[in-house]
Order: C-alpha cells, then sequence, then structure tokens
C-alpha cells in the first residue's frame, strides 16, 4: 500500500559495522517488476529491491489510510537522537517472514493450480486446508468432497485411454516405473463458489532420462501480445472469445514407453500403466501437447505468426481471426460472428472446451477483462492477483 512504513538495506559498503543496516522510509511507487521506489525522512527518493514492510493486517485493510509524516528537517540534535532511538525499537519489532505473510513460505512447485474440476461449496465457508496425500484427503472433514473429486479424475483419465494396464512382470528390466501423486486444490472462481479439483500426476522430476530443452520446451503467449490483441478487438469493434480446453496435456501423445503407478486408493495388484498420452508432471508433456494443437489449428486453416510463437492467424472469405494460446487457454479476436462460429465447431471436433460468457466479465491468464462495447472501452484488471499478494 502507498505510504506504507518500511525499511530499506543499507549496503554493506556505506556503513560501518556498528551503524544501522536499514532506513526507516514510505513506499510511493514502484519501477519496473521489482525495484520499490521509497522516500527517507530526509525527503530523499531512493530506490532498491531489498525492502521489508512493517505494516499490521489492520493497517493493509484500512481504506481511509493516515497521512504520510516526516520530521521537519530544521528538528533539533536531540529530537534527532530520540527519532534514532525510536527507528532501532521499531527495528527491533520487524516481523518474520511467515509472520508478515500469514503462512510459511511455500515452493512454487507445491501450487500446482490447474487441477480438473469437480464439487461445489460455497465462498463463505472457511478455507480448508489443502490434503498432501491420498490418506490426508479421505481422513478429512471435506474426504467425500476430494473422493468425488479424485473419482472423477480417474474416469477422465480412463476416457482418455491416459494408459494401459500391463503386468509388472511384463516391463523391461531396464524400464524405470515412475511413481506419481495427488495434488489437490480449492478453486474460487469468478462466481466466489468453491470448487474441490484433484489431478493425478506423475513425477517426472525421478525419471532418468537425457532429454534435451528442444524435447520439453513449449512456447507460451507473452503479455504484451495479449494486451495488442484485445486493444485491436476494441479499436475495430471486432468480436472476443476465449476458452479452456478440458484436460489438454492428455491429447498429446507419447512416441516411446514410459510406464508409471497407478494413483494411489485406485492401484491393482501386480499392475502397473504403460502410458499412451503425456500425463500431467512429464517433462515432455507440454511439448507433445503444443504440437497436437499446432497440428490441429493448421488443419483448420490457421497459420503461426512468425514474429509470436503462440499467436495463429487465419483470413478467409468470413472474415480474420487471431487466437492468442497459453498451453490450455486460448483467447482469439475475429471479424464476424459467422467466422467465430466456424472457428468453434471446427476446434470441438478435436477437444473439449469450456466457453467463457463474453456479455460479463472474464478472465484470461488471471487477468479480469471487463468490456463495454456501446462505450468502446476494455478494462483490465488483477485485484485478485494482488489481493492474494498483499
Amino acid at each position: 500500500m502507498f505510504g506504507s512504513k518500511c525499511y530499506i538495506k543499507i549496503p554493506d559498503e556505506n556503513r560501518s559495522k556498528l551503524e544501522d543496516k536499514a532506513r526507516e522510509c514510505r513506499l510511493i511507487s514502484f519501477k519496473g517488476d521489482s525495484i520499490y521506489v521509497v522516500v527517507d525522512p530526509s525527503r530523499k527518493k531512493l530506490r532498491s529491491r531489498n525492502v521489508i514492510f512493517t505494516e499490521d493486517q489492520s493497517n493493509r485493510n484500512n481504506k481511509e489510510g493516515s497521512p504520510i509524516e516526516f520530521p521537519s528537517q530544521t528538528t533539533e540534535t536531540s529530537d534527532e537522537k530520540d527519532t534514532h532511538v525510536e527507528n532501532q525499537e521499531d527495528m527491533s519489532r520487524r516481523r518474520t517472514r511467515s509472520e508478515v505473510w500469514g503462512t510459511d513460505p511455500t515452493r512454487r512447485s507445491e501450487c500446482i493450480s490447474n487441477k480438473v474440476l469437480i464439487a461445489k461449496t460455497t465462498s463463505d465457508a472457511p478455507a480448508p486446508q489443502l490434503p498432501k496425500t491420498y490418506e490426508d484427503a479421505m481422513e478429512s472433514p471435506e474426504g467425500q468432497q476430494w473422493k468425488d473429486a479424485m473419482d472423477y479424475e480417474l474416469a477422465k483419465l480412463e476416457e482418455m485411454n491416459t494408459w494401459s494396464e500391463t503386468d509388472e512382470s511384463d516391463v523391461p528390466p531396464e524400464a524405470q516405473i515412475l511413481p506419481g501423486m495427488w495434488v489437490h486444490l480449492i478453486k474460487t472462481l469468478e462466481s466466489k463458489e468453491r470448487k474441490f479439483r484433484s489431478r493425478w500426476v506423475v513425477r517426472g522430476d525421478k525419471q532418468k532420462t537425457n532429454l534435451s530443452l528442444s524435447d520439453t520446451f513449449a512456447p507460451v503467449s507473452r503479455i504484451t501480445s495479449l494486451c495488442i490483441l484485445l486493444a485491436l478487438a476494441t479499436l475495430k469493434d471486432m468480436r472476443i472469445f476465449a476458452w479452456d480446453i478440458d484436460s489438454a496435456y492428455l491429447h498429446g501423445k507419447i512416441d516411446h514407453d514410459i510406464y508409471v503407478g497407478l494413483p494411489n486408493g485406485y492401484e491393482k495388484p501386480g499392475k502397473v500403466g504403460k502410458l499412451n498420452k503425456a500425463l500431467y508432471g512429464l517433462p515432455e508433456a507440454a511439448r507433445v501437447w503444443r504440437e497436437d494443437l499446432e497440428e490441429k489449428l493448421k488443419s483448420l486453416g490457421f497459420a503461426l505468426l512468425k514474429s509470436e510463437c503462440s499467436i495463429f492467424i487465419s483470413k478467409t472469405t468470413s472474415g480474420f481471426t487471431a487466437i492468442d494460446t497459453h498451453m490450455d487457454d486460448a483467447m482469439g479476436i475475429c471479424s464476424s460472428e459467422e467466422e467465430e462460429l466456424r472457428i468453434k465447431r471446427g476446434i470441438q471436433k478435436f477437444y473439449k472446451i469450456k466457453e467463457k460468457n463474453m456479455a460479463h466479465p472474464f478472465k484470461v491468464l488471471g487477468i479480469l477483462v471487463t468490456r463495454n462495447t456501446h462505450q468502446a472501452t476494455l478494462k483490465l484488471s488483477q485485484a485478485d492477483y494482488i489481493d492474494k499478494l498483499l
């Protein structure tokens, strides 16, 4: 929050061993993605990445706030000493990182967010703790919701013919049987409803392989490309559409033998799975899914834009279309309703898609898009992301 009290680190070369390691400041703006712009009590503007904030939760929720006060530059020496003592007391009260954020730091690898949607509950209830294992999920108060979510995931895997069951004794001696794990998440939808999601992922980090970067790389959209398409649609009064492709990775085909263990809680004695599709967690899963998507879009008359490897364009007698792809998410613009229907019917021949209602604000890559066609305006917002950071 602008005006928040913070402490900026003083570089070691600019202080002696016995001098303060930090200086009290106030936040006034940002520069780039990770640089804070602050002002110290002498009204000197400073920039740094090494900043610690000490405001409590009540200050964050205070919408009115309080004016920023700095000591007068004509303060007497005795006042400066008092201020120095107070600053030292404030420094001694600085909280740890877990106290500031409310929880212990979590590894990004544990924050997987794209899981299959299943059970529903209200957003007013307190968020339950996410289970780490199958046993934790079944023993939790929400055990039935997690069981429904895992049943749905397993049914989806079987429907997509993700693996073929085989006897463990038939696995070649040199082959590796990769373990898997359940990953659980509760997602808050745009409607403020909560839905339980569970996904069975393979432990690709355990795979012994010589895959190169070209075997695992999959291009994704840049935020600037997304903004350009939305701006073009607004200026030219073009149609906007967006969808999610259901179980996207499970469409990618594996061209070599990979064996995996069956999901925890659904094991069969002496049986393992031989993958037919790219299960989530495999290093090459993103690449094979991208190859499948590119093949299908080209069959519908699209061509890859040379300057941006995530955008596909098509120009026909019914109009012009550009689609920005980001893994299983797609957002596009087109010049006519006829062209939009043609693209929709074509993509539904290959994938099951979840369309987003363009009559209401919708999210693309976590960005809330609000369009007013009457006023020819379009607004982008990441309020939820900002709240999560705070």
